[in-house]
């Protein structure tokens, strides 16, 4: 069906973005140890460039089965949007996902997944959108985080992980109704809430780590111990 397919459509098989050992786990490795530094994205990119700087879909071959890469924007525009009815995300990424995001608009398939965007679907209306008042009450928060030397300039700063405070803080009160406060938790300040947003950021950072390294090993997630995996999500 698929060979039918590619040729009505006049496809070509994708070129292979080959391993360094005959078991194909090279690219895993590398591509689980870019993400936990950070760089996932950075790595996909560079592993491309080397099959071609004019080639935007590669096939990975690993172990006993493949995976199809791409980064053309016809390609996610067909999987997202126009074609979206002709893709899923699979039992292997549902399972992976599962012990983080239970059972969602991430991990589920079907009727449960339009059920699901059904009920995330209204908050993501203009009205909601648009609440910028929300968005300011964290952006000050952010804002009073970040240290002012005596010339009236702000010290040299890293950013990112304050980025990730803000996103969590207004996303968190933007999709739950309240947020975890983990900006101000992280500048040692009182809530009130009874809520340590510091430690939900780590273990949420952390179990998210977990499901990257889940998630890359395939079908084959089960192998990865889950002890740690439990406690943060727990």
């Amino acid at each position: 069906r698929y060979r039918e397919e590619s040729s009505r459509r006049g496809c070509l098989p994708a070129p292979t973005l080959h391993s360094n050992n005959i078991l194909g786990t090279s690219c895993q490795k590398e591509s689980i140890k870019a993400t936990k530094e950070d760089r996932g994205p950075q790595y996909v990119v560079s592993a491309m460039n080397e099959v071609g700087t004019n080639i935007h879909t590669v096939r990975v071959p690993i172990l006993d089965y493949e995976l199809l890469v791409t980064r053309d924007p016809e390609n996610v525009k067909a999987m997202f949007s126009t074609q979206s009815t002709d893709y899923d995300i699979s039992a292997t990424r549902a399972n992976a996902f599962m012990p983080l995001l239970g059972e969602g608009i991430f991990t589920s398939r079907g009727a449960q997944w339009k059920h699901s965007r059904a009920l995330v679907r209204p908050q993501f209306s203009r009205e909601e959108v648009s609440n910028l008042d929300l968005v300011e009450r964290h952006t000050q928060a952010l804002l009073n985080i970040l240290e002012v030397g005596e010339d009236k300039w702000t010290k040299t700063v890293d950013l990112q992980p304050m980025f990730f405070y803000f996103t969590l803080d207004t996303a968190t009160e933007f999709l739950y109704g309240k947020s975890v406060q983990s900006q101000a938790a992280m500048a040692g300040l009182d809530t009130g809430s009874g809520m340590d947003g510091a430690a939900f950021c780590r273990h949420l950072d952390e179990a998210k780590q977990l499901v990257d390294k889940r998630g890359a090993l395939g079908k084959f997630y089960w192998l990865m111990p889950m002890k740690k995996m439990k406690m943060h999500c727990a």
